[in-house]
């Protein structure tokens, strides 16, 4: 799978994984019950908590800084642009 900075286009925060969270939907996504089907193969994971690796500027985010936060998808990667 490709890397989620070489895909963000330089306008997602991207963040290096060091914990995500396993919660129902992600579940229900990985058995294919979920209300939004995601066509293989794909990363599950909806929670992230981790270190800022690079964000575009005006973000209000910094390389570095730990941050908490959501994705639809990829929490579980070792990096999820957001």
């Amino acid at each position: 799978m490709e890397d989620p900075a070489d895909r963000s286009g330089g306008d997602a925060v991207v963040i290096d994984v060091g914990a995500a969270g396993v919660c129902f939907p992600d579940l229900l996504m990985l058995r294919g019950e979920y209300q939004m089907k995601m066509p293989a193969p794909f990363i599950p994971g909806l929670e992230v908590a981790g270190t800022v690796r690079s964000a575009p500027d005006g973000s209000g985010f910094v390389a570095g800084q730990r941050v908490s936060g959501f994705s639809l998808l990829g929490a579980w990667a070792e990096r999820v642009a957001v």
